[in-house]
């Protein structure tokens, strides 16, 4: 347990809790933010610019470690959100194990359990006894600033996210577009007969028919406009019999030249 201890105060000697991690907070956080809204703006196709966005949140960090006041604010705050988010964790097991499985879509149900939760577990502990209130009024400015603050990041985060669900619809159009396309474009490939494309041998077409059906095929060949071409294909001969007797139908049926 010493060598645990004489570890953990030697890494807070190379400053890793009062000056490393408070930067990793910062700049994540700032990094995150850029990524989300877009503010330094996006590539042609769409994607952040993330080498400015790395660059402004690294900035951000050494600014804030410069600043020792901002600093200490910071690591005072880290330790309410580690409780917090403890809290919030304790309240998630609770929900889970009496089975409140939708609880969570509520985000103000749980922001209300939690802050009545986490009231209740500072009472319990003898946090307010140790507090002196009257101290927090020196205190107005950052309390007031950390106000504003969070509802500027509340305020961007959330024009961020109406921004990206107006991307989302338009990519959804879009996406419903190309598939109403392809799938016509594969009704009408299902709709064609087999081997449509195939040209059609007519003396082996019209051979063991009779007379009578030989000259009303022939007659509707000529009139087909693909006879001009020389291209005659299986396709184009459907069209043909689609135009003939009752009595030729039949005849070529019985051939198997027609299903």
């Amino acid at each position: 347990m010493a060598l645990v201890q004489d570890v953990i105060a030697f890494l807070g000697r190379l400053g890793l809790w009062d000056v490393v991690l408070p930067f990793i907070l910062v700049f994540t956080v700032t990094y995150a933010i850029l990524e989300r809204t877009k503010v330094l703006g996006a590539d042609p196709d769409g994607t952040p610019k993330h080498r400015f966005n790395a660059m402004l949140a690294v900035v951000t960090g050494f600014i804030v470690l410069i600043a020792v006041d901002t600093l200490n604010v910071i690591n005072v705050f880290s330790e309410m959100i580690v409780i917090l988010i403890l809290v919030a964790v304790c309240i998630a097991v609770i929900f889970g194990f009496f089975g409140f499985q939708e609880f969570h879509k509520k985000w103000y149900f749980m922001a209300i359990a939690v802050l009545v939760f986490g009231t209740a577990s500072l009472y319990v502990l003898g946090v307010f006894d140790y507090l002196d209130w009257n101290a927090l009024r020196r205190y107005e400015g950052v309390i007031v600033g950390l106000i504003i603050f969070f509802l500027i990041l509340w305020i961007i985060l959330r024009k961020g996210k109406k921004e990206l669900t107006e991307e989302e619809k338009k990519k959804s159009k879009k996406k419903k577009a190309e598939e109403k396309k392809k799938r016509g474009a594969e009704e009408e490939k299902e709709q064609e007969p087999e081997g449509g494309s195939s040209p059609v041998d007519l003396d082996k077409f019209l051979s063991g028919l009779s007379e009578n059906a030989k000259r009303e095929i022939l007659s509707g060949v000529m009139q087909h406009p693909a006879a001009a071409s020389g291209k005659f294909t299986v396709k184009d001969m459907n069209e043909v019999i689609k135009n003939l007797s009752k009595e030729t139908i039949q005849e070529l049926m019985a051939k198997g030249q027609v299903r």
